[in-house]
């Protein structure tokens, strides 16, 4: 007995043709929307907003490979510098976004990345979160190590040294997440471990 060949008719070819294409265009909607998700709000909103994958990347390059020192030392410059550039100018901005051309002699702080914003009290703040998780680290001037009153909205979770606060959004979800941050920093080679 001869085996039964499956022809294909007109009608079969055009069903099958709008299944592939429908599972082709499903598999391209989930890949594009993945790639968005990852790196998406750096591409289409700019600066200053870092997806879930470069969080962590940020995250490690503040904790584990900045000097601190430097780092807070820079910061306390840009805040002084700030200052004088308003003063010449009389304005009185309460916080500033600093410009990247302006970081230019700030190779700490331009290595870190995220936004440097000044305030009028002499802070200075470097943002690296995005629009789900807020994160960065805050300098204050050298007349005090941690204000009583923040001009910023969040508050200071770690000391990393003496008038630089880590904050991160994720210590108020998780108790336990100091022995995170402890962990990162046990790997900075710059710091020196008590």
């Amino acid at each position: 007995m001869k085996a039964k060949m499956w022809k294909f008719s007109r009608r079969n070819t055009i069903v099958l043709s709008i299944i592939l294409i429908a599972v082709l265009l499903t598999i391209s909607t989930v890949g594009i929307l993945f790639v968005r998700w990852c790196l998406g709000p750096v591409l289409i909103l700019g600066h200053g907003v870092i997806a879930p994958i470069q969080e962590s990347f940020a995250q490690r390059r503040l904790l584990c490979d900045t000097d601190h020192e430097a780092l807070l030392e820079e910061c306390r410059k840009l805040s002084k510098q700030i200052a004088s550039e308003d003063a010449n100018t009389g304005l009185s901005v309460a916080i500033t976004e600093v410009p990247a051309s302006k970081l230019s002699g700030f190779p700490t702080i331009q290595k870190v990345g995220g936004r440097a914003i000044v305030d009028s009290k002499g802070g200075a703040s470097i943002e690296l979160g995005g629009t789900w998780r807020h994160f960065g680290v805050l300098a204050y001037h050298e007349d005090s190590a941690k204000p009583s009153s923040s001009s910023h909205s969040f508050p200071e979770n770690r000391e990393l040294v003496p008038g630089l606060w880590y904050y991160d959004d994720l210590y108020n979800r998780d108790k336990n997440y100091d022995k995170v941050v402890e962990k990162l920093l046990r790997k900075n080679k710059t710091r020196k471990i008590e």
